[in-house]
C-alpha cells in the first residue's frame, strides 16, 4: 500500500510512468478481469503449500502490544470521544442525504441542471464507450492527479466541486414531536375537596 501511494504521489517520476504504462497496457489487453481469478488461485497455492510443508506444526502466536492500562475516568474520555465521532460521521452522512434529496427536488435548479446532465453523460458513457476504456479514463485520472504537470488543475478542479457542494442547501427538516395521548390520559385528577364551614 505503502508503494502505491509512492507511486501515486509522483516523487519518483520515472517509476510511477512505468506503472502507469504497465496498469493501461493491462487494462486495454483486459488482463485485469484476470486479476481477482490469479489472486484468488495464488492464494489458495500459498494455503496448500502452507497445509503440506507445516503439517502439524503449532502456529505462531501473533504478537500484539497491549495498550497501557488506563483508569475509568480516561476510558470514559476514550467512550466520549469515539461516540463524538460516530455522531459526527452520522450528520456529515444525513446531510449528504438531503443534499441529494434537495438535488433530486430541484431545490436549487442550476446545481440540478448540471447534476441531470452529467448524470446523462454518464449514461451515454457507459451506453457507448466499451468499459475497459471507461476504466483505462478513470484510472488514468485519478493516477495523474498529484502529477507536478497536472497537481494544481486537479487541486483547483476538486475545489470548484467543494465549493459547488457547499453551495447546495440541505432539503429543510421539520421535527415533530411525538404525540403524548397517553401522557395525558395518565396526568393525575386533583379534586379540591371544600371545607365545611362550622
Amino acid at each position: 500500500m505503502n508503494q502505491l501511494q509512492l507511486l501515486a504521489s509522483w516523487k519518483d517520476p520515472w517509476k510511477s510512468i512505468l506503472f502507469m504504462v504497465f496498469v493501461s497496457y493491462a487494462i486495454i489487453r483486459e488482463w485485469i478481469k484476470y486479476a481477482l481469478p490469479s489472486l484468488l488461485v495464488v492464494l489458495a497455492v500459498i494455503m496448500f503449500w502452507r497445509r503440506n510443508v507445516r503439517k502439524g506444526k503449532p502456529l505462531e502466536p501473533l504478537k500484539v502490544i497491549a495498550p497501557p492500562p488506563k483508569n475509568a475516568v480516561e476510558q470514559l474520555l476514550i467512550l466520549q470521544e469515539a461516540i463524538t465521532q460516530l455522531e459526527a460521521l452520522i450528520q456529515s452522512g444525513n446531510i449528504i442525504l438531503l443534499k441529494v434529496r434537495a438535488l433530486i427536488f430541484a431545490v436549487l435548479p442550476q446545481a440540478t441542471d448540471r447534476t441531470a446532465l452529467l448524470l446523462v453523460i454518464v449514461a451515454l458513457s457507459f451506453a457507448f464507450v466499451p468499459l475497459k476504456y471507461l476504466i483505462l479514463f478513470a484510472f488514468v485520472e485519478s493516477f495523474t492527479s498529484n502529477m507536478p504537470l497536472r497537481k494544481i488543475g486537479s487541486e483547483r478542479d476538486l475545489r470548484r466541486v467543494r465549493e459547488w457542494w457547499i453551495r447546495i442547501p440541505a432539503a429543510p427538516v421539520q421535527l415533530i414531536k411525538p404525540d403524548d395521548k397517553k401522557d395525558k390520559s395518565k396526568k393525575p385528577i386533583f379534586k379540591k375537596e371544600k371545607k365545611h364551614e362550622e
